[in-house]
């Protein structure tokens, strides 16, 4: 039924502006590593709920778990190619050029392995296994500079006027824009 697709569309960008928040307030109190690791491994996790149940509420919450593990690669990916690349936009762009390739690829990759005959849930499969290799990726990568960035999240402006980020009207409205430009 389409009101329960839309929905779960909904619930993953829902779980996806949550990542936002959570990576921020995660990273300040469990450190980077520990922050990145668990909140990517909800891709996975949710995943292997999405093919294993038939339920309606509890494939609502995988597809919100999903958009807070998809979130906070975003986050994550942003944050240390930014950091590596001293503000150059060049590297972000290339970053997101592969996102859009990624974006359009692979419901094509995964339409022809269905057409193949392998079915969806084994195609899902496939998913998880990549996103256990990213996991283990992620988990040799060093993330100390990421404690910076959680700060910078949270505390924006000159020395002498810090004020948390949710006192700037550029929090509120970049939200909006970018719901409505990616949604």
């Amino acid at each position: 039924d389409y009101g329960i697709a839309g929905l779960f569309v909904a619930l993953f960008s829902a779980g996806s502006i949550a990542a936002g928040f959570l990576c921020s307030y995660l990273l300040r109190k469990i450190g980077s590593r520990t922050t990145i690791l668990s909140l990517t491994a909800f891709i996975p996790l949710a995943y292997l709920g999405i093919t294993l149940t038939p339920q309606k509420i509890p494939l609502l919450l995988f597809f919100f778990a999903s958009g807070i593990g998809c979130g906070t690669i975003g986050n994550i990916n942003n944050a240390i190619v930014n950091e590596c690349a001293v503000g150059e936009s060049t590297a972000l762009n290339i970053l997101h050029m592969f996102f859009a390739v990624g974006a359009f690829m692979s419901p094509i990759i995964a339409s022809v392995l269905t057409q193949l005959g392998i079915g969806w849930r084994y195609t899902v499969f496939i998913g998880i296994a990549i996103c256990l290799v990213m996991l283990y990726t992620y988990s040799t990568v060093n993330f100390e500079f990421m404690e910076s960035v959680a700060i910078i999240l949270l505390v924006i402006g000159p020395e002498s006027t810090k004020r948390p980020y949710y006192n700037f009207l550029d929090f509120y409205l970049a939200p909006p824009i970018l719901f409505f430009y990616v949604g």
